[in-house]
């Protein structure tokens, strides 16, 4: 379910990357000698999920995926002055699961946990500032969210520097992240001792916690290549150590007891290693094929100390259609290995040092395709001016866009959202 969750994240933040594109020509603004605020945009996302599946990580690698999600987010970047800009990230997400609710699927009746976990709200805020002085941008940042039972802070900081008329650009980034997990295991197992939290006097009603410690260092190269074509070659780092593993997933091993008195076979939580490196390698290619058609190209290369290697192709078109409208079609696959950790339902050796049975850590192929529709005309959809300000509010687009996501072990999803920019 974790996993499940993060896929949401992700993708919502792959569509916001994806629609975040500043046109200048859009529209024109009269600014105030008094006012210091130069130019705000607003965007404003809203995004809805859902998937079906037959191999749910909490019941061992059994079971329905079904999950439904809603995400959206507000969007700000301020501009102050040639030198200083803000962005504000404030989102929320929500999720049900009732049918893959099975970490108390032994008991008569359910904990809080267990209501917890069948639906959650997950709020979560960004700040990042920016300083540019001449050619070189530094951009100090932090974020914080929070869930049932996940608690995420982070801090980071970007540079990057520009030169060649600004044709070539590189660029740093360091990311660290400190997530506080709640242990909360299988309630069958929560009697035993290695599951026990010591410092709760037996009350099942309290858990222990433990954390997760993630660094990330990013590297980017972008080049034009010529008057239509440009270029990024990017490279990551991502070192974990902590708690790497859901401890409500459960894994059943291969004791000879058959499928259908799953009651009776050994069961354990997810166990992983406690450290854990990530290494992605991708290249971008931009291609201004006419003034009305934009490809763009993507390649990633991924490697991690989990044994698991993983290969994205992407493409994506952009057809401008008149003077207002834009088609985007995309197209996304992947495939990967499975870690050396994972085994399918009852299938895990007795005496395995580490397991695993969720899988997003097992050998899949996935496609994603989809249609993208924006409507932004040349001067805005609409103009405001109010008058006390010598400014205009202009709402400058709208798109929608549709994705299916799909697993060769069955998993499918839609994915539905829609974006709304506003410049003041």
């Amino acid at each position: 379910m974790r996993m499940q969750l993060k896929l949401i994240i992700i993708l919502a933040f792959v569509s916001s990357v994806l629609y975040a594109q500043t046109d200048s020509e859009n529209a024109k603004f009269t600014e105030s000698d008094n006012d210091n605020i130069k130019k705000v945009e607003i965007d404003f996302f809203a995004g809805y999920y859902e998937q079906d599946g037959e191999h749910s990580a909490v019941e061992g690698g059994i079971g329905s995926q079904k999950l439904n999600a809603l995400e959206s987010f507000l969007f700000i970047h301020v501009v102050t002055d040639s030198v200083n800009s803000f962005n504000v990230n404030l989102g929320i997400d929500a999720y049900t699961s009732a049918s893959s609710d099975k970490i108390d699927k032994y008991t008569s009746s359910a904990s809080y946990i267990s209501s917890a976990s069948s639906s959650d709200v997950r709020p979560n805020f960004n700040l990042k500032y920016s300083r540019k002085i001449k050619n070189h941008t530094i951009s100090p940042k932090f974020s914080f969210s929070h869930e049932f039972d996940v608690t995420s802070v982070s801090a980071g900081l970007d540079y990057s520097f520009s030169f060649n008329n600004d044709n070539t650009e590189l660029a740093l980034g360091f990311d660290y992240f400190y997530d506080t997990w709640l242990l909360i295991y299988p309630a069958e197992l929560r009697h035993r001792p290695e599951y026990t939290y010591q410092g709760s006097g037996g009350d099942d009603d309290r858990y222990g916690t433990d954390v997760r410690k993630t660094g990330a260092l990013s590297f980017s190269y972008s080049q034009v290549l010529t008057k239509r074509i440009q270029m990024s070659f990017l490279l990551d780092y991502v070192s974990q150590n902590g708690i790497l593993y859901t401890p409500f997933h459960r894994v059943y091993f291969d004791d000879g007891i058959p499928q259908d008195y799953e009651e009776l076979k050994t069961v354990e939580a997810e166990f992983l290693p406690r450290q854990r490196y990530k290494v992605p390698i991708g290249l971008r290619l931009n291609w201004f094929v006419t003034d009305f058609m934009v490809a763009n190209f993507y390649y990633r290369y991924y490697y991690d100390s989990f044994e698991l290697y993983g290969n994205t192709y992407d493409a994506s078109l952009a057809f401008k259609i008149g003077s207002s409208f834009v088609l985007k079609p995309f197209y996304r696959y992947y495939n990967q290995s499975a870690s050396m950790y994972f085994a399918p339902y009852g299938k895990t050796k007795m005496g395995s040092e580490f397991y695993t049975s969720d899988y997003d850590l097992s050998k899949f192929t996935s496609q994603k395709y989809g249609l993208g529709i924006k409507f932004s005309p040349v001067f805005g959809i609409a103009r405001m001016k109010f008058p006390s300000k010598r400014r205009l509010t202009v709402l400058k687009s709208i798109e929608l866009r549709y994705a299916n996501y799909s697993r060769s072990d069955g998993l499918n999803a839609n994915i539905l959202s829609f974006l709304l920019s506003i410049k003041y």
